[in-house]
Order: structure tokens, then sequence, then C-alpha cells
């Protein structure tokens, strides 16, 4: 069912409305579902789109997180991150996938190489846990949304059908006609 309008509500969230229902949408969940999918496809594919930097970004790192750096470099450059290791437990960082935002690089790393830290036996186990947290990372900074998002956002769910972020989080509350008249008996 197509729905009749979709409306951007208080920056974040989109009513999509129907003949039959009403659809609540979390659009800062929905887009870290698109950018899960998106980031889990690029894994799968070993290609991604990365933007370089006009200036690199040098980070400090604890040991432990520079090992895993340097161990998982290949699934960081599939997700389109350009980085250099320094020595020292520094890296550089000359390029991120295109649609993470500079500010949120520190972030986005640190969330990744958290995932990583978790004990992960497969291969697929591992990727999902890089794919989510960097969704995650990147969907946190995005506060406020515009029509133009809530269409692509909504649109993008109600093609995938999907209500749920990978962390489990709700995307979509649906009401139906019968929810809508309990609220006024």
């Amino acid at each position: 069912e197509e729905p009749l309008n979709i409306s951007l509500c208080g920056g974040r969230y989109a009513v999509a409305t129907f003949a039959s229902k009403v659809m609540l949408v979390d659009l800062a969940r929905a887009r870290e579902q698109l950018l899960y999918n998106h980031y889990a496809a690029s894994l799968q594919s070993g290609h991604s789109v990365s933007q370089q930097l006009l200036f690199p970004e040098e980070l400090e790192l604890t040991e432990e997180e520079y090992d895993l750096i340097e161990e998982y470099a290949v699934d960081f450059a599939s997700l389109g991150f350009d980085i250099k290791a320094k020595g020292g437990n520094t890296i550089e960082v000359f390029g991120l996938p295109a649609d993470v935002a500079t500010e949120q690089l520190d972030r986005a790393i640190y969330d990744m190489l958290q995932s990583l830290k978790l004990p992960q036996s497969a291969l697929e186990l591992r990727r999902n846990a890089l794919a989510e947290s960097l969704a995650h990372s990147e969907a946190v900074g995005k506060t406020s949304f515009t029509q133009e998002d809530a269409e692509r956002y909504v649109t993008h769910i109600l093609a995938t059908a999907e209500s749920y972020t990978p962390a489990g989080k709700r995307i979509v509350a649906p009401l139906s006609l019968t929810d809508i008249k309990k609220m006024f008996e």
C-alpha cells in the first residue's frame, strides 16, 4: 500500500498516512538502517566510495586498537576508509566513507574498534558488527531532517519492510483505524 501523504514532524519523525492506517517513523533509526544495509553490502563486495580529506586526521590509539586497525585493514578499506599506520599507535586518516561526516570520524572509528573487541568467531558476524557500529555512529550525528529526507527514508523502510534497527530498536510504529478509534473512546 502506497502512502497518501508523508509529513515531517518535529524535525526527527515522519507521519505516513494510508487509507487504513497511520505510520510513525523515527527518521534517525530509518537512516541508521539504510546506512547499515549500505555498509553491509560494501563489506560483502569489498568496494565502497571514499571521500578524501583535505587535511588528513591523525588519531592516537591504544596498542590494542592500533593492532585491530592493522588486523582489519581490508575491512576498513572496504567501507571506504583510507587509513595509514604511522607507528607508535598513531594512524592517519586520509579518506572516509562518502556518507560519514568528517566531524563523526573519531566516533565512527572508536565505535567500530569497540565492536571488533567483542569476541566473534565468524567473518559474517564481524562484518555485521562493523556495519552496525558505523551506521549507528553516523546516524546519531544527524538530529534534524528535511521533508526530502522523510520521503526518502519512509520509502526505503516501506520497500524493505524493516521495522527494527540492527540493534533491535523500533523504526516504525503503525496505528490502525482501530487503534486510532480507541484513543478517542
